[in-house]
C-alpha cells in the first residue's frame, strides 16, 4: 500500500513538474520555481520512485 501511495504522489509530482516546465515559454519567471520545485520533489520521493513511477506511467500508456 505504502508503494502504490508513493506511485500516486510521484506520478502527481511528475505531471505537475511537467505542467510548469510547459509554462516556462510563457513565463520565464517560472524557470527557477520549477527548476527548485523538481529537486524538491526528487528529495521527497526519493530518485528511485520517480523512475519507478516513469515506468508505471509508460507501462500503463503502452
Amino acid at each position: 500500500m505504502t508503494t502504490a501511495f508513493t506511485h500516486v504522489v510521484a506520478g502527481a509530482f511528475i505531471v505537475i513538474v511537467s505542467f510548469s516546465l510547459s509554462l516556462v515559454a510563457f513565463m520565464p519567471d517560472g524557470v527557477c520555481m520549477a527548476i527548485v520545485f523538481g529537486l524538491v520533489a526528487l528529495n521527497l520521493i526519493g530518485r528511485y520512485g520517480v523512475i519507478v513511477a516513469v515506468i508505471e506511467v509508460l507501462r500503463g500508456r503502452a
